[in-house]
């Protein structure tokens, strides 16, 4: 947020240079206003930019049931499903299980956890895929969830607690660089992490 103030600053004061009180503007050509036009657009794109990615941004209080009720619209969104976690205790939610199972009853379930738990080993039952991350990561720190995985339409919701707040961040595949670093995750954890049969 600060470097968007910083950019839209600059541009607001390149913008106020040609609005100087003794500035005649009758007298300038073409390139003027073309340089002026892109200058108030690039203020309007990145306003617009910053409002998407405020409106992409869910707080919650740690615990809060609306932080299920998110996951179940997130999870009904999207197709093939990647979740990278360290329990899924959030799983255990009867609602979010019903989905989860459906998922997996489709082969669209993919679970990626230090060690194996009840909630795991009752999905891989349905037909998850559980992948084992703990020769990899001991003690994961991310935990993200995508929908439509290896999809062009991919979507990541990354949880993590912010001033208090469990703060929900989504993004789309060309949105943000961190979605990238994701899917590579993703991808190496499918090629080397202990999966279970």
């Amino acid at each position: 947020m600060k470097e968007t103030i910083s950019i839209i600053g600059s541009y607001a004061s390149m913008v106020a240079l040609f609005f100087t009180s003794n500035f005649n503007f009758s007298g300038q050509g073409i390139l003027f206003w073309v340089v002026l036009v892109f200058l108030i657009l690039s203020i309007v794109a990145t306003l617009i930019f910053e409002g998407v990615n405020f409106f992409q941004k869910r707080g919650y209080a740690p615990q809060s049931p609306k932080i299920n009720k998110f996951l179940r619209k997130w999870l009904l969104k999207g197709g093939n499903c990647a979740i990278f976690t360290r329990d899924m205790t959030w799983g255990e939610d009867e609602e979010i299980y019903k989905i989860l199972e459906q998922k997996a009853k489709k082969n669209e379930l993919n679970l990626f956890l230090p060690k194996e738990n009840k909630l795991s080993k009752k999905l891989k039952s349905k037909g998850a895929s559980i992948y084992l991350t703990n020769n990899l990561l001991r003690k994961p720190r991310s935990r993200f969830t995508v929908i439509n995985w290896e999809k062009d339409g991919a979507k990541i919701a990354v949880g993590r607690l912010e001033k208090e707040k469990h703060v929900i961040r989504i993004y789309a595949r060309h949105d943000h660089p961190l979605f990238a670093v994701a899917e590579d995750l993703l991808e190496l954890a499918s090629s080397y992490a202990n999966k279970t049969k």
